[in-house]
């Protein structure tokens, strides 16, 4: 059975998402023993994976130090990247330690992985839409001192031994293989999922999605003007909710990419796992901006380009002012929409096990 190594940023759970879709495929393809080194909690490797699996809780990197879901703190980021590089020695080779065994290591943005697979002399696969060099780059305005961290992750970054951009990415480059986006499978079935959900009391289902802290930016008023409406909101256990509202827990019955596939419109932040899925699923968007952050400019285009969306601003969420956009959304909903390849994680897979032969 091959081993595999992960090593994975914590900088939410779309880069571990786009990694377990990728490990997915390779399971599909031949045994493997995934390692996976992040801070990302072992159960949603698990709950992805259906069984246990070799986890390891570790600081890969920083990203950035978040205010909320949508919202950066650039001089807490350069502060956290100050303590954490350039990487000491003894932490990789504590990392490497980890991936002992490992025939390669998938870096999905964490630079800790593409040091440790180099150490320990297995080849190194850095799959990104973006990394960080090139993210702090756009901070620098802000705060200039983020240039000492991206020259030295530049310089990390180069010494991938290959370099996969999964679309949609933000700044092309030098790579060996450029895929489609990358969702992962399917667990359930989508019919018998909005079944279990509506019932007969709901014609339509929307999909909350804001990531980790988000749920102070949703204004619930909306739902009233909606009864026909059920509401889903993963990841929040607590509360009293309106009537056509299901807040469902961080760990539940049902897995989030089934979610997508189950519900008629996805509200949500644009991030990379929640674009891709959306995007596989064939559902009308209607996504949050980060305006600050870089990624999103490119991801939107690329919903603009390809999917069936609509922006949802920062302030419409919170006051509850964006009746027009789910109105527009829930009838596209009824038309035909185009699904976009999203393949990308059987391409990858294929790609890994070749170069591990």
């Amino acid at each position: 059975m091959r081993k595999i190594g992960c090593c994975i940023t914590s900088h939410g759970w779309g880069h571990a998402a786009r990694t377990t879709a990728v490990v997915e495929q390779l399971g599909s393809l031949e045994p493997i023993e995934p390692v996976f080194v992040t801070q990302v909690p072992r159960f949603f490797f698990e709950e992805s994976l259906g069984r246990p699996v070799t986890h390891h809780l570790l600081e890969t990197d920083v990203g950035f130090v978040q205010i909320s879901s949508l919202e950066e703190d650039i001089e807490q980021t350069r502060i956290a990247l100050d303590a954490f590089y350039p990487l000491s020695p003894e932490r990789v080779a504590a990392c490497a330690e980890l991936f002992h065994g490992c025939e390669a290591v998938i870096c999905d943005i964490a630079p800790l992985g593409i040091l440790a697979a180099r150490e320990l002399g297995v080849p190194s696969l850095l799959i990104e839409n973006f990394t960080w060099d090139r993210m702090y780059e756009s901070y620098l305005e802000a705060c200039p001192k983020l240039q000492i961290h991206r020259e030295y992750l530049q310089g990390v970054f180069a010494q991938a031994d290959y370099h996969i951009q999964a679309r949609p990415f933000c700044y092309p480059n030098r790579s060996d293989l450029i895929v489609h986006p990358v969702a992962r499978a399917l667990h359930g079935s989508a019919e018998t999922i909005r079944k279990e959900l509506s019932g007969t009391a709901y014609s339509s289902l929307v999909l909350l999605t804001m990531g980790g802290g988000g749920r102070g930016e949703i204004a619930l008023d909306i739902v009233d003007g909606f009864p026909e409406t059920l509401f889903l909101m993963p990841g929040y256990e607590h509360g009293v909710q309106p009537a056509n509202v299901l807040a469902l827990p961080v760990s539940s019955s049902y897995y989030h990419p089934d979610l997508v596939a189950a519900v008629d419109v996805v509200i949500g932040k644009v991030g990379y796992s929640t674009t891709a899925e959306v995007a596989r699923a064939g559902k009308p968007f209607g996504y949050v901006d980060r305006p600050m952050f870089p990624e999103s400019a490119y991801l939107i285009k690329y919903i603009a380009e390809n999917m069936t969306g609509t922006a949802v601003s920062r302030k419409e969420l919170r006051e509850g002012t964006w009746t027009d956009q789910l109105d527009w959304l829930l009838r596209k909903s009824r038309q035909p929409c185009s699904f976009p390849a999203a393949d990308g994680a059987e391409t990858i897979a294929r790609f890994l096990l070749d170069l591990c032969d």
